[in-house]
């Protein structure tokens, strides 16, 4: 849902500014993993 979404979202850019990866990627498998949970 889209509330689901901005909690993702806000978690996510939390989660991102505490790592070195590489955020396309970790952003990717993240978004993956979400639609996959809402199916």
């Amino acid at each position: 849902t889209a509330a689901a979404g901005t909690g993702v979202l806000s978690w996510w850019v939390q989660f991102r500014g505490q790592r070195n990866g590489d955020p396309c990627t970790d952003a990717e498998k993240l978004l993956t993993a979400t639609l996959q949970s809402d199916m």
